[in-house]
């Protein structure tokens, strides 16, 4: 699990610097099968660097991103939110829902937004 939580932080980087090589569709492809793939790990570094792989692949192609592969990917950030996870690991991925949203769209959004705003009514403190 180590070796692919490293893969994914580094992958996740060359994204974010927005390397030239990356570009051809079918390496964006490939990046969202790579993610998809590990989409079962139970490691918690591993389920966090995909949360934040899934944001950095929406940020790097908006358009191919939302045109695709948000369907199969994003629902793995929602299920992050939802679940029971600590604390932490729930704002980290309730912030990569936000950078999902802001890189994608409104249009893109709108399927999963009564999801997440139904996992943001939970996610406040109730009043006693």
């Amino acid at each position: 699990s180590e070796a692919v939580h490293g893969a994914l932080c580094a992958l996740g980087e060359l994204l974010r610097h927005r390397c030239d090589h990356l570009h051809e569709p079918q390496r964006f492809a490939l990046m969202c099968a790579l993610a998809r793939e590990h989409f079962g790990a139970r490691d918690r570094l591993v389920r966090r660097a995909l949360v934040a792989l899934v944001a950095r692949l929406s940020e790097f192609d908006k358009a191919a991103f939302a045109s695709g592969p948000i369907s199969e990917l994003f629902p793995f950030v929602l299920n992050v939110v939802k679940a029971h996870n600590t604390p932490e690991a729930r704002a980290h991925a309730f912030e990569a829902a936000g950078e999902i949203a802001l890189a994608v769209g409104a249009r893109a959004m709108a399927p999963y937004l009564p999801e997440l705003l139904g996992a943001c009514a939970d996610a406040l403190p109730r009043k006693p």
